[in-house]
């Protein structure tokens, strides 16, 4: 009932103001077809599913490389 609660905070921590620069986030999930054309290798078990389902099963480390390549970042937060 209070504002910026957070049950596991400690006691003297407190909420503090953050600027974030603009960024681009995309509104729909990267496809299957759209990671294997920026380089990403077409897992054989979402075959089934087709080009234009969402990407799955990729880990963060992997999906960073990728995309920074292409002068792209994920969100970190």
């Amino acid at each position: 009932d209070k504002p910026n609660y957070d049950p596991d905070a400690q006691g003297d921590e407190r909420p503090r103001q953050v600027t974030l620069a603009p960024f681009f986030l995309a509104r729909h999930e990267l496809t299957q077809g759209q990671w294997r054309r920026l380089g990403g290798k077409r897992d054989q078990r979402l075959i089934k599913t087709g080009e234009t389902y969402p990407i799955a099963d990729v880990d963060w480390f992997t999906s960073d490389a990728l995309l920074r390549a292409r002068g792209l970042t994920l969100p970190t937060q």
